[in-house]
């Protein structure tokens, strides 16, 4: 038998092919019988070239294939797992501790959104808050597919432009036995990373993409008029009143009206905070500020405002157009410089730069609207750090909340606000990981508790449909979506296969009833290829209903789905969310783990009662659950860490975080100094609610002694 050696190449270019990767390799071809070249991503040219080439180096090159569904550790679980919660905190303690980051923070040691930034900066990699992960992962699997008797380094080739940590990160991988060489022409021709680099054309751009969508709007407003215009408010005009201001991210989700319904909103919906008091803004072009938004935020009695043109569908909204200062930083070249250093120096500044220019930009924002609160569950990507900062400086409070239900700690729960709303102790456990900085963490509850009274009757109406068509078993199904590229993600073929068994069964069993709840509704049939024809089938059945929605995410909540089920089922356990709400509204819920998280707290459940690896036998404790009289003892039963999710569990979330913002903005009306504002909040909620109800993550205790 030949022996071959293996190398891994994440991105097989004409360039670095030429200029790194045959050089290498023709040297490498006098010292060994074999090669096994594996690429990740391949140009169609550089694939040709490379391939026509390989024979004079004795090279064999062919795609690394592996999805992430399928790459595991000899525990069966994800080696994603792994990559989240313990490579990528390991890395950037690596990088935080790196002498050019301990100089280039010296300067803000007393600002900690600026170090949080700048950590949550050194993830990205290819503009992407997921290439680091994505690198980490590479290395991980060529780690696993390489046999245990050899015992030899791999190797591993990365593209180096614009990613100053790769050296550092070859650091890191030695202790894995990895080897990493850095390799250039990665970097493609790619007109909006082109635009990216300079702000001032992308700047004109959006603005050229605004006035050219109204000038389309008004068009078919004349049109449809028979020649009168609609009035428009004027770019930049200002907000009629000038009180203080909550403002609020649109992700989507209105649904003023229906308070039944996901909102973006919810809180305002719960709680006795003035209507004029709230400005929605639109930033996302996939959640579009068009005209019904705009009717019903109008009839709502709230404002609006558009801070980027392209995610304006009409005319009628307010535009804020301004762009941050951007002051350049001296980047001195030293004689002591070590290899890499100016590189990661550089790098430093620009991010330093840039979070400037953001905060600048949010400083300007509030100002001009006179905003003193900033609500938002987004927390995971840089961004928000620099608006967090801008409402510090402006004498402001940002305020997150938990939207989602987190396992454990990593790079992205980190939170810097001044007030964080969770659902119980077990967030503000995970943010003391994760190096949050919280003067106030507030535990309220699962916020969208609120909902179950009110989806009751929507759900007695599915329940009441199915079981007329003869179903006497009902369940419910919770998916997390698909992604095309499976390396990264789970893929449809994971998706196809969880909907084709239920569907089978249906079609197999005559009293069986079935509900799907998918976390994106509007591409599921694309996603689910053939087996949409068995979707078809079981719905003409009149035993299979599903949640068909047209925006991006779904409007109604996980518990509609729920409470019109005997039994509910979330298909994966990495984002529980859907399986966790499902189970505070009591019904009997069940958590298919295909992936393997065995590091999950949720793991405290009964493993074949709430638990199961495999779809058969999920299947079979429903039967067995079903042929007893009283039910099996434990069946999907959360009963032994209900409390650590919601220590509650009476509906009043939502109601607990609207009258906390409302004694906040009573505050700031009274024109009470901030710090004062935000101690007797804390102080009024402890007495009401509980003196562990409130506490400091991370902070100075001095500062907060009134809380604890």
């Amino acid at each position: 038998m030949e022996d071959r050696e293996d190398y891994y190449i994440e991105k097989l270019t004409v360039g670095s092919w030429i200029f790194c990767l045959f050089p290498y390799f023709l040297r490498k071809s006098r010292k060994t019988s074999l090669l096994s070249l594996h690429y990740v991503d391949a140009s169609h040219l550089g694939l040709l070239l490379s391939r026509f080439m390989a024979r004079s180096i004795k090279a064999e090159i062919k795609r690394l294939d592996f999805s992430m569904f399928d790459a595991r550790d000899q525990n069966g679980d994800l080696l994603w797992w792994k990559v989240a919660f313990e490579d990528l905190v390991d890395v950037q303690k690596r990088m935080r501790e790196h002498p050019e980051f301990r100089k280039a923070i010296r300067n803000y040691e007393t600002e900690d959104k600026m170090l949080l930034f700048l950590m949550r900066r050194v993830l990205y990699f290819d503009l992407s808050p997921f290439g680091l992960t994505r690198i980490l992962l590479l290395i991980r699997v060529a780690s696993s597919k390489q046999e245990p008797a050899k015992q030899k380094p791999i190797t591993m080739f990365f593209l180096s432009s614009q990613r100053p940590w790769l050296t550092e990160i070859g650091k890191w991988a030695q202790k894995t036995n990895v080897h990493i060489v850095p390799m250039g022409g990665g970097t493609s021709f790619s007109i909006p990373k082109i635009i990216l680099q300079f702000g001032y054309i992308k700047y004109l751009l959006k603005r050229l993409m605004y006035y050219w969508m109204a000038i389309k709007h008004k068009t078919r407003g004349i049109i449809s008029s028979g020649g009168s215009l609609h009035n428009a408010p004027p770019a930049d005009s200002p907000l009629e009143s000038s009180s203080p201001k909550i403002a609020v991210e649109f992700y989507g989700h209105l649904n003023l009206f229906s308070p039944n319904l996901h909102s973006d909103l919810f809180f305002i919906q719960q709680s006795n905070i003035s209507k004029q008091d709230v400005l929605i803004y639109f930033q996302h072009p996939d959640f579009l500020a068009s005209d019904k938004e705009w009717n019903e935020i109008k009839k709502y009695g709230m404002s609006a405002v558009v801070i980027n043109s392209r995610a304006a569908a009409t005319p009628h909204v307010p535009v804020f157009n301004y762009r941050g200062q951007r002051v350049k930083i001296d980047c001195p070249k030293n004689i002591t410089d070590k290899h890499n250093d100016l590189v990661i120096r550089k790098y430093l500044y620009e991010q330093i730069t840039d979070f400037h220019q953001q905060r600048d930009y949010w400083i300007n924002f509030i100002a001009r609207h006179n905003i003193k609160m900033h609500v938002s569950w987004y927390k995971y990507e840089s961004g928000y750090l620099p608006l967090a900062d801008a409402l510090r400086v402006t004498g402001g409070v940002g305020v997150v909340y938990q939207r989602s239900f987190e396992h454990a700690s990593n790079s992205w729960t980190v939170s810097a606000a001044e007030v964080v709303f969770g659902f119980s102790k077990l967030g503000a456990h995970l943010g003391k990981d994760a190096d949050s900085i919280i003067p106030y963490y507030v535990v309220t509850g699962y916020l969208g508790d609120h909902r179950f009274p009110l989806v009751q009757k929507e759900a007695n109406g599915i329940r009441g449909r199915l079981r007329s068509s003869g179903a006497k078993r009902i369940i419910t199904y919770f998916d997390e979506s698909s992604v095309d590229d499976d390396r990264w993600n789970i893929g449809h073929k994971v998706t196809q296969e969880n909907y084709a068994y239920l569907l089978n069964k249906v079609l197999e069993t005559p009293w069986l009833g079935l509900i799907f709840k998918p976390k994106k509704s509007s591409s599921l049939r694309k996603r689910l290829g053939n087996v949409a024809d068995l979707l078809d089938r079981a719905q003409e059945t009149g035993r299979c209903f599903m949640f068909e929605e047209n925006n991006i995410f779904g409007s109604y909540p996980p518990a509609a789905a729920a409470l019109a089920a005997d039994i509910a089922i979330h298909g994966h356990f990495f984002a529980a969310t859907a399986g966790v709400e499902s189970a505070l509204t009591g019904t009997p819920t069940l958590m298919l783990d295909r992936e393997g998280f065995s590091a999950s707290p949720l793991y405290k459940l009964s493993l074949g009662r709430v638990i199961f690896k495999n779809w058969d036998d999920l299947w079979r404790a429903c039967q067995d659950h079903w042929n007893v009289p009283q039910g099996m003892p434990g069946f999907g039963d959360w009963s032994l860490v209900i409390n650590d999710i919601d220590p509650f569990r009476d509906g009043r979330a939502a109601e607990r975080m609207g009258t906390y913002l409302e004694w906040i903005m009573e505050g700031f009306k009274a024109k009470l100094p901030r710090e004062t504002i935000l101690a007797d909040a804390a102080e009024r909620y402890s007495e009401m609610w509980g003196k562990d109800k409130v506490f400091s993550i991370n902070c100075d205790s001095k500062q907060y002694a009134s809380v604890n």
